[in-house]
């Protein structure tokens, strides 16, 4: 009787009370739980048993009235022999029958596994990794088999048991599906309560290799991220459809890889969509005024705004479900909570804590969105990386999600990583955008007295620092840095900064490397081992024992190396014009590090016998994805140091004066006689005995009020 009543309730409530109620989804990117189920595809298996438990934790503690899968649920790699052997030890199958046998067990099994834990509803898109991995050679076994493998994939997500496709044909008076592609049951629409989820097959195979220097895409042989052609009409048909119904009040998309870079990533091979921002995929979205673009692939968190829409892209982890978001939805409000495994146990632990949240708020006229933590809106114009080295931290203290750590068979977050031989038992702190992930593992690393703030990095022989994060540079995308050296090693040629493949031999791979050396005291710059400029003035000479400014900027996407900026000391510095000069397109599983090779794959002390690690002092690093440009920003103001002793005022007697440019503050007292000087005052004490001195610092001091310093910073 209470049902029958229940049920006569909400028929008699209006349509719009019903709409308004909130229901939930989750979002699992690159989950890579599923790859065990293709050899033994048994639900009595550990494996099995353990992904059962969790999954089935986050359903009773999380709910979701479905989940959405944003591609790379397993490893998928099932072309090559190591996994034949696994799978048909006796060889009684082809190689191509043993691709589409893997699939078939691989995905009905984790269909099982996620319908037993209450999902029954799943959206899972096209990962590189559902197609064999990449890269995709030409007439190779992986290519020619590229149906075989997403007819394994169809067959276990997309088609009921008598083969009918799940998601139907129709959408409104639009196809629900693109047919006439290879991508005709592999994209599709399905519609939920007031919501619209678009998943896309993305992953489109060319007649010929694909490697464009210029427009920085390609690069992963015949097959590239991309929508293209009916495709894309159909994916237009579908978002014009869904803006006819005002009964759709939010419009999802989820495919494999990022659109908008720069992103964080870990332990990936950092692929993207090609022309990013400039491809016809994402105008198209934000014409039709999509909410939330949700992509996968990189196994790192990151929140990003369309610069002409309120079009969000949000590109998260997954990985073994230590990740997720928990999506809620009512017909105004688009709230997104991101959760990390927390837990002694180094998987499995079933315990969750909120790390980030975003709300999309459409009650007013103008869209709100907010966001903290790991889902903060990333600002592409500030620094991505900024290392100020004022203090060190145990790394057990700063996770880094992704990590391989020294004890990942003991615990979820470890106490060392091994660099290059050598263990890092420490972090130093990263206060720019891409914040705690960016954070670099050190060791045999001071602090000493720097040239900003209290510190700086003093490196040796046998110093480590390094991201374990990879990029942030990809392909041509615009990346440059900037730092504070101190070094008096004027022979030899010593590493500044490195970025280099995770993984390969350096000398086998088509892309570039970014690295920046000192050479007998001058800069110099690699994106090849035989490809690199140097400065022209031989006199120049940073090893000096006094503090000078490098930076390295890339005026442009794609840019050549011979159009790649040097400035020392805020002063542009003539280069050599490489002879067989080209476009830039760095390696997009990279990583960076200062001083040494750090974490790029074994093999860079062979092919650069000449390089060495750096010995010196280094201090305020950053690095940013757009153009250097200090003719327009306080930051290109000149530094100079005077040595300074007791109860000697600061002065700058024999300094030739410069011009100064930019809206800039005038010292709170005078330079000797000149009041264009900038600087801040600052009060210190002396060691020991003695009066207090005040100094004048380029910039407002991040330290207390009173410190001791050794150095007097003017600018002119």
């Amino acid at each position: 009787m209470k049902q029958i009543h229940h049920l006569l309730l909400l028929l008699l409530l209006p349509l719009s009370a019903i709409a308004e109620e909130e229901w939930s989804f989750i979002t699992l990117a690159d989950w890579h739980g599923a790859e065990s189920f293709a050899v033994d595809p048994s639900t009595s298996s550990i494996n099995y048993q353990n992904h059962l438990s969790t999954i089935s934790y986050v359903k009773q503690n999380y709910g979701g009235d479905l989940i959405i899968l944003p591609g790379d649920t397993n490893n998928g790699k099932w072309d090559r022999q190591q996994f034949r052997d696994k799978l048909d030890p006796n060889g009684g199958m082809t190689e191509q029958q043993v691709i589409l046998q893997a699939g078939r067990n691989c995905y009905s099994t984790m269909k099982n596994l996620f319908t037993e834990s209450g999902f029954e509803n799943m959206l899972v898109a096209l990962g590189d990794h559902e197609i064999g991995g990449n890269a995709w050679q030409r007439d190779s076994l992986k290519v020619n088999s590229l149906s075989l493998f997403r007819q394994g994939f169809v067959e276990g997500f997309n088609l009921n048991a008598n083969g009918d496709f799940i998601y139907g044909d129709l959408f409104g008076t639009v196809d629900a599906r693109p047919f006439g592609t290879d991508f005709e049951q592999t994209s599709f629409v399905h519609r939920h309560k007031n919501a619209l989820f678009v998943t896309v097959d993305a992953f489109t195979q060319h007649d010929d290799l694909l490697f464009d220097r210029e427009l920085g895409i390609g690069g992963e042989g015949v097959v590239s991220c991309t929508v293209l052609g009916k495709h894309l009409e159909w994916f237009e048909n579908i978002l014009k459809e869904a803006r006819k119904d005002d009964t759709i009040k939010h419009i999802f998309v989820q495919a494999h890889l990022p659109i908008i870079q720069p992103v964080q990533k870990v332990v990936c091979s950092g692929q993207y969509f090609d022309r990013g921002e400039d491809s016809e995929f994402w105008r198209i979205m934000n014409e039709y005024k999509v909410d939330v673009y949700f992509a996968g692939e990189v196994h790192a968190n990151t929140a990003t705004k369309s610069n002409t829409s309120n079009l969000v892209q949000i590109v998260t982890r997954g990985n073994m479900f230590n990740n997720f978001l928990k999506v809620k939805v009512n017909d105004d409000v688009i709230e997104i909570e991101a959760y990390n495994e927390i837990g002694d146990l180094p998987k499995f632990n079933n315990q969750y804590e909120q790390h980030g949240y975003l709300t999309i708020d459409k009650t007013q006229d103008e869209t709100l969105i907010t966001s903290q933590g790991v889902l903060k809106l990333l600002d592409r114009d500030s620094e991505l990386i900024h290392l100020t080295f004022e203090e060190i931290l145990p790394l057990s203290e700063r996770q880094v999600l992704g990590m391989i750590h020294d004890q990942m068979e003991e615990k979820l977050i470890g106490d060392s990583v091994t660099m290059r031989g050598v263990s890092c038992e420490e972090a130093i702190l990263n206060y720019g955008e891409f914040g705690q992930q960016f954070d670099a593992q050190v060791a045999n690393v001071q602090l000493v007295t720097g040239r900003v703030g209290n510190f700086a990095a003093q490196f040796g022989e046998n110093s480590r620092m390094s991201f374990y994060g990879t990029g942030a540079n990809a392909g041509g995308n615009i990346i440059s840095f900037s730092m504070y050296i101190k070094t008096g090693m004027n022979t030899g040629e010593m590493i500044l900064v490195h970025y280099g493949a995770m993984f390969g031999k350096p000398r086998n791979s088509s892309k570039d490397i970014f690295t920046l050396t000192l050479e007998n005291g001058r800069p110099k710059v690699y994106t090849q081992i035989e490809l690199f400029k140097a400065t022209i003035d031989t006199t120049l000479n940073v090893a000096d024992n006094k503090w000078h400014h490098i930076a390295v900027s890339m005026p442009r996407k794609s840019c050549t190396l011979a159009e790649i900026e040097i400035y020392v000391d805020y002063e542009l510095v003539d280069m050599e014009i490489p002879s067989n000069d080209e476009n830039i397109f760095v390696t997009t599983s990279g990583r960076m590090s200062i001083g040494s090779f750090g974490y790029s794959a074994p093999g860079y002390e062979e092919a650069f016998p000449n390089l060495s690690n750096y010995i010196g002092l280094i201090d305020d690093f950053k690095v940013v994805s757009r153009p250097l440009d200090f003719a327009s920003t306080d930051s290109q103001i000149t530094a100079k140091e005077f040595d300074v002793t007791e109860g000697v005022k600061c002065n700058r007697s024999g300094i030739k004066k410069k011009k100064i440019r930019g809206k800039l503050k005038k010292c709170t007292r005078r330079c000797t006689k000149d009041p264009s000087c900038v600087a801040y005052e600052f009060k210190v004490l002396p060691e020991g005995k003695g009066k207090p001195k005040c100094f004048l610092l380029y910039e407002k001091p991040s330290i207390g009020a009173e410190a001791t310093q050794t150095k007097c910073a003017i600018v002119v």
